[in-house]
């Protein structure tokens, strides 16, 4: 257990550039979501919707901390909401294509500095993780969080746009994307099982068999194996 004591800048420093910190976050967002889609009176299926993104929320936030089993049992409630069609788009306040024109003409290339902040504040964290001793991958992987973070923040001061219609545009490019958000999982899942019941030992051993047969039919002469084979 961490006691006050043991808190220390450098710590704290550690505990916020962690790739746990970048999934809390993730699941915040995805708790937002949930809740606009709660909220949203034109989805059809707006508990069913509102139920998968909060659940997908839950296993960002707290998968270090649940079993696995209850991981596992997530993603198939996931898995069984999107199977019944209890999962669909809602209603969004979407900019018109007037607006879209005028903004662009507004302002022209800036609107790619966001986009750019991603790519740079990743390798930025990753290359500070490199001279650090500690991981690069996993560098990347919370620069990448906080690249969109940079990205999101950027975006409102150029734009001048509302938090609100951010996450209201964030929610419509979520619910067009579906049941794929949870591909991760559904792949993670899946290797854990191959690993579990050694699929990979199976392939392997299957592979280096065959091999040696096909060596064992090259180095016997032909009349040696039409006889072994008619025996």
């Amino acid at each position: 257990m961490i006691t006050l004591l043991d808190l220390t800048p450098l710590s704290i420093i550690r505990a916020i550039l962690s790739l746990e910190t970048v999934y809390v976050l993730t699941g915040v967002v995805l708790w937002i979501f949930a809740a606009m889609t709660f909220a949203d009176r034109g989805n059809p299926r707006r508990f069913g919707s509102g139920c998968f993104w909060f659940t997908l929320g839950l296993i960002f936030i707290g998968g270090g901390l649940m079993p696995y089993w209850l991981t596992g049992l997530l993603v198939l409630l996931m898995v069984a909401l999107d199977g019944a069609g209890r999962v669909a788009r809602g209603r969004y306040d979407e900019t018109t294509d007037a607006d879209h024109l005028r903004e662009a003409d507004r302002l022209r290339n800036k609107i790619f500095i966001p986009v750019l902040m991603i790519p740079l504040v990743t390798f930025g964290v990753a290359l500070a993780f490199r001279y650090s001793g500690l991981d690069p991958t996993q560098g990347a992987l919370v620069g990448l969080g906080f690249g969109g973070i940079v990205a999101m923040a950027i975006g409102l001061l150029l734009t001048g746009g509302r938090a609100r219609a951010m996450m209201d545009e964030g929610r419509r490019i979520n619910d067009a994307m579906g049941a794929v958000n949870i591909l991760p999982q559904l792949l993670g899942s899946l290797g854990v099982i191959f690993t579990a019941s050694k699929v990979g030992d199976l392939i392997a051993h299957g592979g280096k068999q065959k091999e040696n047969d096909e060596n064992l039919d090259h180095e016997l002469p032909r009349g040696v194996w039409i006889k072994t084979e008619r025996m």
